[in-house]
Formats: C-alpha cells, sequence, structure tokens
C-alpha cells in the first residue's frame, strides 16, 4: 500500500483569530466523536497536535494520527519523517541501498548537496543499545532497523524539514507493526521502564494497614528526574552511534558519571557502542563529521 501523504510546506508563526477558532471548535468536535487515538482526550490536546502539524505542513487528520507528544515532546513515526524529507529535498534525498534483518544502509542527501553520504545501522549496535528485548524487534527486525536508519539519517541531515522530533520508540514508548506494514504505537502513551534491577523503585514501601500488603509507592519527582535522563542519555548516545559525534559522546561521558548513571547496564552499554563506533571511523569519515 502507498503510504505517501499529500504535505504542503509548513506555516509559521502564531495562527489568526479565524484559524484558532476554526481549530478549537474542530478539535472539541474530534474529541467528541471519540475517533481521534485514545491518548488525544481533550480539545486543547487535539490542538496542539493540530498546530505542530501546521507548522510542518502535514494536513489535521493525518497530523492527529502520527505526531504523539510524549513528555511534552512531539514525536513523528519513521514514515512521517521520510516523506517530510522527500518534500523538502526530493525524492532522491534518501535511497535505501540494503534492507534486511541484518543491516540498513542508507544514502542520504539535501538538494545542495554534491553526492550521498552514507549512514549504516546495524542488528548488533541494536542489541547493544538494548533494543532487542522488545517483540517488536524480534519478529521484524528489518522493519525496525529501517526505521532506526530514517530517523537517525533525518535528526543528523534533515533537522529542518522534521523539527527536531524523535521516533516515540526512541523516548522509550513501545511499538507495533500494524495491519499496512507501519510502525505504530501499541499500548498506553508511557515510556517503558528498562529492564533487569534498576528498574525506578519507590523510596519508601507502603503498607496497606488492613491486609498488610506492601504497595508500591508512585516516584518521588527525584526518581522521575534521574529515570528521564537515564533515557535521555541512552538516546543521546544512539545518536552517537549514528552521527560520529565525538564531543558530543565525550560530554555524555562526564554527564552520566555526574549523575551517578554509569554503573546502569542500559547507560553503559549505549556509552560503550557509541564509543566503539566512534574508534571505528576512518581519518576520512572523521573529517566529515567533525
Amino acid at each position: 500500500m502507498n503510504r505517501s501523504i499529500a504535505i504542503d510546506r509548513g506555516v509559521g508563526g502564531l495562527p489568526s483569530v479565524a484559524d484558532w477558532t476554526t481549530m478549537l471548535s474542530m478539535a472539541d468536535a474530534l474529541v467528541q466523536s471519540g475517533m481521534l487515538p485514545k491518548h488525544i482526550t481533550t480539545p486543547q490536546a487535539c490542538v496542539a497536535v493540530i498546530q505542530r502539524g501546521r507548522e510542518l505542513g502535514i494536513p489535521p487528520m493525518y497530523a492527529l494520527s502520527n505526531i504523539v507528544y510524549i513528555q511534552g515532546k512531539p514525536t513523528a513515526n519513521s514514515e512521517l519523517m521520510l516523506a517530510l524529507i522527500y518534500r523538502d529535498h526530493g525524492d532522491g534525498a534518501v535511497i535505501f541501498s540494503h534492507s534486511d534483518s541484518t543491516q540498513c544502509i542508507v544514502g542520504y542527501k539535501r538538494r545542495n548537496w554534491d553526492k550521498h553520504m552514507i549512514h549504516t545501522f546495524t542488528i548488533e549496535e541494536a542489541k547493544t543499545a538494548g533494543l532487542l528485548s522488545s517483540q517488536t524487534w524480534q519478529k521484524y527486525p528489518s522493519a525496525m532497523l529501517r526505521a532506526r536508519a530514517i530517523s537517525a539519517v533525518a535528526r543528523m541531515a534533515f533537522p529542518d524539514s522534521i523539527g527536531g522530533m524523535y521516533t516515540p520508540e526512541e523516548l522509550g514508548v513501545a511499538v507495533e507493526m500494524d495491519r499496512e506494514g507501519g510502525i505504530v504505537i501499541s499500548g498506553d502513551v508511557v515510556p517503558v521502564a528498562p529492564a533487569g534491577n534498576n528498574v525506578i523503585r519507590p523510596a519508601v514501601e507502603v503498607v496497606d494497614t488492613e491486609t498488610g500488603e506492601i504497595l508500591d509507592a508512585e516516584p518521588t519527582p527525584l526518581e522521575m528526574q534521574l529515570y528521564e535522563d537515564r533515557q535521555r542519555i541512552i538516546s543521546e548516545a544512539n545518536d552517537c552511534i549514528a552521527f560520529g559525534h565525538r564531543a558530543k559522546l565525550n560530554l555524555l561521558h562526564r554527564e552520566a558519571k555526574n549523575l551517578g548513571l554509569r554503573d546502569v547496564p542500559e547507560v553503559d552499554a549505549a556509552i560503550e557502542a557509541a564509543t566503539e563506533r566512534i574508534r571505528a571511523l576512518t581519518p576520512a569519515q572523521q573529517s566529515v563529521l567533525a
């Protein structure tokens, strides 16, 4: 199935009074219809997505189906990112020279570049980054490698086209494959806690005074901040794998150490993978990425 969309150039600035009134009225009707994704529960949330789509030139209904706010950050699936890139830089902007269950090799080129650059994302890098525990990765490795390669290239070379968005999976939300072969969010729009012994736990156990049962308390603000820092550092380390950012990796080393996160397996694995990736770069590649 052709999953391309008709997208125009975005509209910058604030909407006019007439546009804003129309957006509010439309959002109220859409929320009451019950036909929106289940995480959009208020007209205000609906308008936020519509406005984000408007800025990027994405039709309202397509934006509502494909843009998701996670912890206040807008995300988009890799298909939407690719459509925005093709719109801005032509059909030859991203070329898939190889894509299977072991690696995805992508050539990418902005309009004013003389030649394509190459980016590769492999199943070994996915394993090192702790991605293969996901059922979706186990069932559809080729599609997931392709999605990761697209999002990495999009942020590296086309940040103006995607407006700085990540994919939901990169911010810790579980995804799955739909019937049409697209990658969609599965379950609730909440970050997935890392597996193992380092899952954030309440600082104090709460005991039910009637039954004696030990209950989980809500995470404290400090625990939530540490969790967000951990997820962010893992995501940025994955960026370093994709982009070869040596200076950024050095900063992540120091930040993770200062936060006491270097002994967290997921963080350590992501940083070490980025370190090995940068060490493997040739001098020519290093000069391009400098």
